[in-house]
């Protein structure tokens, strides 16, 4: 069913006008066409500094932040899919022996484990051997005990990193430095869920995440990296959203921060990264194929058999269900999620997918049916996907902390006005 395209916009220019927001861009689209696209608010906020601010346009470039898990993933099967990672098939999934030969510090009885933290909570941990062994599924979903990345919502962790300080424990994410993310287990591999793989395709192929989201991702497809990319020049700063948080003590209720996160054009520093975990940037517009190349199973990026297996829930077989509510340790980054997307059956745990995906076990309340997924970014940006319905749509701020309750509920409103519009009420 067809209907009106102007309650999309209606709904973004209403989210800046209430303050939700400072700026929204949203997209809905299928396998082949943009259905909408939209833009509302500012790229930065007026401030003292600048009191005019800067209008979000189309091609203005947003953090799209976690968006770079997603296409990490994506990347690693790849890789794999297409015979660039000599001797590892997508049977090597669950072969320990094959990772460690990558990654030899995931390698068992490395004595990583943590059981309870020190004597003083902070940085001594008592560590004892995993009985089980990691494998690259439980890297692809998650689940391998690993935290890489996870210090702002993961408490245990936090305290590895200046003693639990938010800012601090926040920005070990950005430095770029691998010695960060030496850390330890927190859970037995395969038992629980929990973030975490860059490092898996980065040494197998001996290039940067960079260049192979360049080559694997936007070559494939054909796509420019004009606006989508980790690193951008200097001249395109002014083509990039400000990051801002909620301010009482500003004139417009917004402060526009700074996240330094570690980027270069080329030749990294030795003992540095791209952040996986969040460096990517795009505007959506730029975005939306890659989205929908992932819609329509694309075989350019994998195979079909391929698609298949990694879009589908691959959690619930082995038992293992996220954590409700997922406890943030870093309220600067991000809010206490009690559920990333509402249910029509509460009781019933949401999946994981090997993209890196949460995944819909039952219809959601905006309308997703069973077996749609998607992800988000910190600074409040969101997609799904719906290949039984062949919809999708994108929508963001520039905002943190992360799952904000006002813009969560604008996201879950624009779900609900795709389907009502080109889906029809179920």
């Amino acid at each position: 069913m067809s209907g009106d395209m102007s309650v999309f916009q209606t709904l973004i220019d209403e989210a800046v006008s209430k303050g939700i927001g400072p700026g929204f861009q949203a997209v809905v689209f299928n396998k082949d066409q943009v259905l909408f696209s939209g833009v509302s608010g500012y790229a930065v906020a007026p401030s003292n500094e600048d009191p005019k601010g800067r209008e979000m346009t189309p091609s203005t470039i947003l953090w799209v932040a976690s968006f770079c898990k997603v296409m990490t993933h994506l990347i690693a099967l790849h890789a794999i899919d297409h015979g660039f990672i000599s001797g590892f098939t997508m049977d090597d999934l669950d072969n320990h022996e094959k990772l460690v030969q990558v990654l030899p510090e995931l390698k068992q009885g490395n004595g990583e484990l943590v059981t309870k933290p020190g004597p003083d909570g902070h940085k001594v941990m008592k560590l004892r051997d995993a009985k089980n062994k990691i494998t690259l599924r439980m890297l692809l979903t998650h689940t391998s005990g690993y935290a890489g990345g996870a210090g702002w919502n993961n408490a245990v962790i936090a305290r590895l990193f200046e003693g639990g300080d938010p800012i601090l424990t926040a920005s070990h994410l950005f430095t770029g430095l691998i010695k960060d993310f030496h850390i330890p287990l927190l859970f037995e591999p395969g038992t629980g869920y929990l973030y975490v793989l860059a490092q898996f395709v980065v040494r197998s192929t001996g290039k940067n995440l960079r260049a192979l989201y360049r080559e694997y991702i936007l070559g494939s497809l054909s796509l420019s990296s004009k606006e989508t990319d980790l690193w951008f020049p200097a001249h395109i700063k002014d083509h990039i959203a400000g990051l801002h948080m909620k301010s009482q003590n500003s004139p417009n209720g917004y402060i526009t921060i700074n996240m330094p996160i570690y980027t270069k054009e080329d030749n990294l520093e030795e003992g540095y990264a791209y952040p996986a975990e969040g460096s990517l940037f795009a505007s959506f517009r730029a975005f939306v194929p890659i989205l929908q190349a992932m819609l329509r199973h694309d075989e350019r990026l994998l195979k079909k058999e391929t698609w298949e297996k990694v879009m589908k829930d691959d959690l619930k077989d082995r038992g293992i269900v996220p954590p409700r509510p997922y406890i943030t340790s870093t309220v600067l980054f991000s809010e206490t999620i009690d559920e990333y997307v509402k249910s029509t059956s509460p009781d019933i745990p949401p999946g994981g997918s090997m993209l890196s995906c949460h995944v819909a076990t039952t219809p959601t309340v905006s309308g997703r049916p069973a077996g749609s997924y998607g992800w988000a970014g910190t600074s409040n940006t969101f997609f799904f996907l719906d290949s039984k319905n062949s919809i999708g749509g994108i929508i963001g701020a520039q905002m943190i902390p992360f799952m904000d309750p006002s813009i969560v509920e604008i996201r879950d409103k624009f779900e609900s006005l795709v389907y009502e519009t080109f889906v029809g009420k179920a």
